[in-house]
Order: C-alpha cells, then sequence, then structure tokens
C-alpha cells in the first residue's frame, strides 16, 4: 500500500512540473511576440478649441499675480 501512495505522490510531482514548464514556455513566447511587436507610442494631440493657436497673444507669458 506505501508504495501506491508514493506512485500518486511521484505522479502530481510530475504533473506539477509539467506545468510549470509548460507555464515558463507560453511566457517566453509571449515575451519574444511583445518584443518582437514593440512599436513607438503615437501622441495625437486633439486641439479642438484652437488653444495651441495663439498667434494673436504676446510672446511673453507673465502671469498676473
Amino acid at each position: 500500500m506505501k508504495m501506491k501512495d508514493l506512485k500518486i505522490k511521484e505522479d502530481w510531482e510530475r504533473e506539477y512540473l509539467k506545468d510549470v514548464v509548460y507555464l515558463q514556455e507560453t511566457q517566453q513566447i509571449l515575451e519574444e511576440e511583445f518584443r518582437r511587436i514593440k512599436l513607438p507610442a503615437q501622441i495625437v494631440v486633439i486641439d479642438k478649441d484652437n488653444i495651441l493657436n495663439r498667434e494673436h497673444e504676446h510672446q511673453s507669458n507673465t502671469l498676473p499675480f
């Protein structure tokens, strides 16, 4: 009966190790894809109120206080 219990424990350990290896492989594949696909960020400014167009204002922007 002890041998049967020992086999069961070994099987669980083996399954655990298989899962760990599988997860590590999956993580490595995902990290490689992220490194390969990595693109620079694009920043788009949407200026609906024309805040950035300040040609009519003075060059010096002094605060009133």
